[in-house]
């Protein structure tokens, strides 16, 4: 237990450290390079207090993924639209 804790310990510091003022002063560049996958420790008078990590990717919508999940009511679409409504599609 204490080898797994200080390995994780080894990984945490190998990360590029920063300081608050340096993270503060080049963050567009952190979030560029974090957006490439690196991870970068952000330190306050030399000790560890944040992790700037890149978010794991979203899966693209596709066509059809909510196909079934949404039920309409047709009694909410029948009937001819509101004359104020349709006079606004129809300028």
């Amino acid at each position: 237990m204490a080898a797994r804790r200080s390995a994780a310990k080894a990984r945490f510091h190998e990360r590029p450290r920063h300081s608050i003022y340096e993270a503060k002063t080049h963050l567009s560049r952190l979030v560029d390079a974090c957006e490439t996958g690196r991870e970068f420790v952000i330190t306050r008078n030399g000790r560890p207090v944040a992790k700037l990590v890149p978010l794991p990717a979203r899966p693209r919508p596709v066509f059809g993924d909510l196909k079934g999940r949404i039920k309409i009511k047709m009694k909410d679409v029948r009937g001819p639209l509101p004359e104020d409504i349709f006079n606004v599609f129809k300028e």
